[in-house]
């Protein structure tokens, strides 16, 4: 009877703590379940992506935004490494969960995932065990795609502003070049202006005396003849008669030289009143070249060169006879100064020939000629081929500037080392510009 009373008893006992450790665990689990549930929510309404890995890279769990982007449910995902979820059969070179679990610190690096077309910045929260181990990792990953792509368009957008400053810079230093050329063009054009007004001065100054001093050897001369003629002179006297002779061929060097220097005179006037006037005008171009060659006689005399003009009839032209001067003005100064260096002695030649509607001139000479690179800049302006000449190398770009825009012409060069340099130069007739 007292065994049965202690088995029961010992029954009741058991079923008792049973009962007990289940209401026990029953209130802890009714406890436990809202803040579980809460987490859940939380961890899903976070819409960046996050992810719980074990230390090998595997899934544990993925919040709703991670499968949304896998386009994977839960079973597909949990238990694989993270890579294999986007294709790769190899772990991620940058990994932040690697360097979290190695490191045992928040790791974060930013990546690309070129599978999904993706940028992410990624940072990886180790979670550790009581010892300090590091046994699973939070990694979140917030999509930077869009910050990444307005990134690249901010740079795209700073290199055109920065190619579109470029090319204005260029753009306003190429307006400063041509107003600067113009300026410097305009300085030139005053000062044959005012040379040649001060040269018409002078030429019809000079004139005067000239013709003075040509009126008085015509008087010399008749006096001579009137000598000759008078009784009273004993012209059998051989002194008597080679000072007449000798006085005759005084008076007839005086008249030539005085008539030289009279259409040397008249051609300066020509050169000088062309260069100020604005005019069109009719010319001979072989003899309107020849006047200028003679106006340049005091740089040409003193040098060795030899010049020459060649032409048989050739038709005369209207044009603008003050821009014709300084252009075949330039091509003189520029063959004596770049064509015979070190005191060399050469030719300039001057072939004239008819063309379609006008004259077609050949300047050339027997020079150093040049090389392909100062043959391609030699119409540029401020280039000259010596750099310590006293020019500014703006001669051949107001030659090419003249031609081709106020006389409507031409121009053309062929030149190579040691071959010397040919100018080919049209004219045209501009009789129909006159109103």
């Amino acid at each position: 009877m007292i065994i049965n009373l202690i088995t029961v008893s010992l029954i009741l006992i058991l079923a008792g703590i049973v009962i007990y450790q289940y209401f026990v665990r029953k209130k802890a689990d009714d406890s436990l379940s809202p803040d579980y549930i809460s987490y859940l929510d939380v961890f899903d309404a976070i819409p960046d992506i996050m992810g719980i890995q074990d230390t090998d890279r595997r899934i544990l769990r993925y919040n709703a935004a991670g499968y949304r982007y896998l386009n994977l449910t839960p079973s597909d995902a949990i238990g694989r490494h993270c890579y294999e979820l986007i294709g790769r059969n190899f772990p991620c070179e940058i990994c932040a969960t690697h360097d979290a679990v190695s490191s045992g610190a928040v790791a974060s690096v930013v990546k690309y995932i070129p599978e999904t077309d993706t940028w992410f910045n990624v940072r990886a929260y180790p979670i550790k065990d009581d010892d300090g181990r590091v046994v699973k990792v939070v990694e979140h990953l917030r999509d930077i795609s869009e910050e990444k792509r307005l990134q690249s368009e901010l740079k795209k957008l700073n290199r055109n502003l920065e190619q579109q400053v470029e090319d204005r810079t260029k753009d306003l230093s190429d307006t400063i070049n041509e107003l600067t050329t113009t300026r410097d063009q305009l300085i030139e054009s005053e000062k044959l202006s005012a040379l040649g007004r001060m040269v018409a001065g002078l030429s019809h100054e000079v004139n005067t005396p000239l013709g003075v001093a040509v009126t008085s050897a015509s008087f010399i001369r008749n006096l001579i003849d009137d000598l000759r003629m008078a009784d009273s002179v004993n012209l059998a006297d051989e002194n008597i008669s080679g000072f007449l002779d000798q006085l005759d061929g005084a008076c007839n060097l005086i008249n030539d030289n005085l008539k030289r220097a009279g259409k040397l005179m008249g051609g300066f006037k020509r050169i000088a009143a062309d260069q100020t006037s604005e005019q069109l005008r009719t010319i001979h171009p072989a003899e309107y070249l020849l006047d200028l060659e003679n106006s340049l006689h005091h740089v040409l005399k003193n040098t060795s060169h030899g010049t020459s003009h060649q032409y048989e009839s050739i038709r005369m032209i209207t044009t603008y006879p003050g821009a014709v001067s300084q252009v075949f003005s330039n091509l003189y100064m520029n063959s004596l100064k770049h064509a015979f260096p070190d005191n060399q002695t050469g030719n300039i030649t001057l072939t004239y020939r008819d063309s379609a509607g006008g004259v077609e001139i050949i300047f050339a000479d027997d020079g150093c000629g040049m090389d392909k690179e100062t043959l391609k800049h030699l119409y540029d302006p401020f280039f000259s081929a010596r750099m310590s000449s006293d020019g500014i190398g703006l001669g051949m770009n107001i030659v090419y500037n003249l031609v081709l825009g106020k006389l409507k012409g031409s121009i053309a060069c062929q030149s190579s080392p040691g071959a010397g340099t040919q100018y080919t130069i049209t004219l045209p007739d501009l009789s129909g510009d006159i109103e």
